[in-house]
């Protein structure tokens, strides 16, 4: 039975190789990733797997697909790798003063109404710390510290992650303030996945009819926006857009939203700061957008 191999500078060189390639899903994609050629990431992965005595990867039709052992030793690599980079972070913080690079990530609607304002005033105050914001439905991964801190709509995974289950924002049929009420009844947006409770409301409504059905959040709004007709939106982002509340209608709340992050990042002062203060600002928000909800 093969030993544990003994720790030297080409051990470490053949993780992070194995690292890239289960990051990747495939030999070309690590090579991409660490500016190296294929043939050079295949020798390391065959290097250590032959010094373990075990299979890392199942290779196929499907590419790269880390084996039990193999994904039990990445989960391992990648821990390590975290501390290691919280290591370096403590070292560079030299004293009470916020800086370095903080990555939030969220769905691009609800990050461009609830998460820019935030981190507009957060810089302002700390203007040595440099934000990334990753919008989009492309979810980084949070176990790999592709980002900090996410906002998301639905429970991430379990695994090293924090996570803070927010209330729901609430909800209501909306419309373009210069659309009349009147038009704004009979002429309905929706997504294009069926919402049995929002179809049975149109067809309560006489003379109502589904003009546009869309995939996209984005391209919810702005028709909505543009005059196109009402729709379904999360006060907050209705607030946020200009968007007015369409009378006879009650806000019903939504379903909750999740604050994660990698608990190894949690732990730097920078990052433990943006968390609070998107919580306090999204808590504002949604207290706001249901008074103007109400009205």
């Amino acid at each position: 039975m093969p030993q544990t191999p003994k720790v030297t500078p080409e051990l470490f060189d053949d993780l992070v190789v194995v690292v890239a390639v289960a990051d990747a899903g495939s030999v070309a994609g690590a090579a991409r990733a660490l500016g190296v050629d294929g043939s050079t990431v295949s020798r390391r992965v065959r290097r250590l797997e032959d010094a373990l005595g075990i299979a890392l990867f199942h290779r196929g039709g499907r590419g790269m697909e880390l084996s039990e052992p193999g994904r039990r030793l990445v989960q391992r690599v990648q821990s390590a790798m975290n501390e290691v980079s919280l290591g370096l972070d403590e070292v560079l913080q030299e004293d009470d003063e916020l800086r370095g690079k903080v990555v939030v990530t969220a769905p691009t609607e609800i990050g461009t109404a609830l998460l820019v304002p935030v981190l507009t005033e957060f810089s302002m105050r700390h203007p040595e710390v440099e934000f990334g914001l990753e919008l989009g439905a492309h979810m980084l991964s949070l176990d790999r510290r592709e980002a900090d801190i996410a906002l998301r709509t639905s429970r991430p995974p379990r695994g090293d992650i924090v996570t803070q289950k927010l209330r729901g924002p609430m909800g209501a049929p909306v419309r373009a303030p210069a659309l009349p009420p009147d038009q704004a009844r009979r002429r309905w947006l929706t997504f294009s996945v069926i919402d049995p409770g929002l179809e049975a409301l149109i067809a309560s409504i006489q003379g109502a009819a589904i003009v546009l059905r869309t995939n996209d959040m984005a391209g919810l709004r702005a028709a909505c926006q543009a005059g196109m007709g009402a729709c379904v939106l999360p006060l907050p982002l209705a607030v946020h857009f200009g968007l007015t509340p369409l009378e006879g209608f009650e806000p019903v709340e939504l379903p909750p939203m999740y604050l994660a992050a990698p608990s190894v990042s949690l732990e730097l002062p920078r990052v433990r700061a943006v968390w609070d203060a998107v919580v306090r600002s999204y808590n504002e928000a949604l207290a706001q957008a249901t008074l103007a909800g109400r009205h």
